[in-house]
């Protein structure tokens, strides 16, 4: 698909040369060059997406909302010593901010994460996130990744802008620009730069979107962030003091449906009713201590077999549904038992 888009001309020499590489490279079609307000408003019925600049006299937060209160994405232009522009921009909440020195070509290939595709049949997405103190979140968002992967297109998206892992553990080349897509193994892996590049959260969230208009599921490596909405939330915890203690805060926090509890790093079965107390919540995934992976090889049998039963309840039908519709959309008997067990009091006994 072709992208519509309006420029604004605004004195920036980056306008020029970025409808130069549209008309000469087919990544998108220039719809307009507006001068004026009025003519991006006329231009919001046939284009997407209006890049502007922060040179642009009569720019405001505002306007960029009101832009993007109309259905437009936006990207904001600015040169890279325009720090009050750049907060311009990010105040008004552009969809893409990028410095005017990078290549037209790099800010084309960013619009396809910005506009939804046709309708199509969305895939399931499945957020992976735990608490502050490395838990393994990265290993266990592969690990499910990978077996989804056997059975449907797939990707693992890291999303953890603070903290960024995936590349590393797959030894992948670092990525030229924002984020770079790799297939590894049976699944495709979204990896980004350091720092996440321009890239924001919202954008990420956006691309996720969009995302599963192609992949039956996307698994995204979410962080200590915490998710919303109502697809399914798997949520990592070892049984480390520390942890369960930032593990059981998050769940005191927690908005929307149950999360999919899976205790990593198990040592012994105590472990897991340690996990019980302090959570409220049965694992159903149970990962042992012990499998180490190494840089640039697959997850490790036990890790992946650890996760079987969590994979089975995200493939089946009961939990995830017909593509577009998620777990919790249907009520609580959208989800396993395990994780539909109501909270205890974390000094009761869990087990009888």
């Amino acid at each position: 698909m072709t992208i519509p888009v309006a420029t604004v001309i605004g004195g920036g020499p980056w306008e020029a040369e970025l409808v130069t590489t549209a008309r000469t490279t087919g990544l998108a079609r220039v719809v307009a060059r507006c001068v004026d307000p009025d003519d991006v408003t006329r231009a919001a019925r046939r284009a997407k997406v209006v890049i502007v600049g922060s040179e642009t006299p009569w720019l405001t937060a505002g306007v960029v909302r009101t832009w993007r209160s109309q259905g437009l994405a936006v990207v904001g232009v600015h040169p890279p010593t325009d720090r009050p522009g750049r907060r311009l921009l990010t105040d008004g909440g552009c969809d893409l901010v990028v410095a005017d020195h990078r290549p037209a070509l790099d800010i084309l290939r960013g619009l396809a994460g910005l506009v939804p595709p046709p309708d199509v049949p969305l895939g399931i997405l499945v957020s992976v996130c735990g608490p502050r103190g490395a838990p393994g979140r990265s290993e266990i968002a592969l690990a499910i990744a990978w077996l989804l992967g056997d059975r449907a297109p797939t990707l693992l998206a890291e999303c953890d802008l603070a903290g960024q892992s995936i590349g590393l553990r797959l030894a992948l080349p670092p990525p030229t620009a924002a984020f770079s897509l790799e297939a590894v193994g049976p699944i495709e892996v979204l990896h980004l730069a350091p720092g996440g590049g321009p890239l924001g959260a919202s954008v990420l969230d956006r691309t996720l979107a969009l995302a599963r208009g192609r992949y039956r599921h996307v698994v995204n490596d979410l962080g200590p962030r915490r998710p919303s909405g109502t697809d399914p939330v798997v949520l990592v915890t070892t049984a480390e003091p520390v942890v369960l203690v930032r593990t059981a805060a998050l769940l005191d926090r927690w908005d929307g449906p149950p999360p999919l509890l899976v205790a990593n790093r198990v040592h012994h079965p105590a472990d897991i009713r340690t996990v019980r107390r302090a959570t409220g919540l049965d694992p159903i995934g149970v990962v042992p201590d012990g499998a180490r992976p190494t840089p640039g090889s697959p997850p490790p049998p036990p890790i992946l077999h650890g996760l079987a039963d969590l994979v089975d309840a995200l493939r089946s039908d009961d939990v995830s549904g017909p593509p577009g519709s998620c777990p919790g959309s249907g009520g609580p008997s959208a989800w396993p038992e395990a994780a539909r067990r109501p909270r205890r009091h974390p000094r009761a006994p869990a087990d009888g």
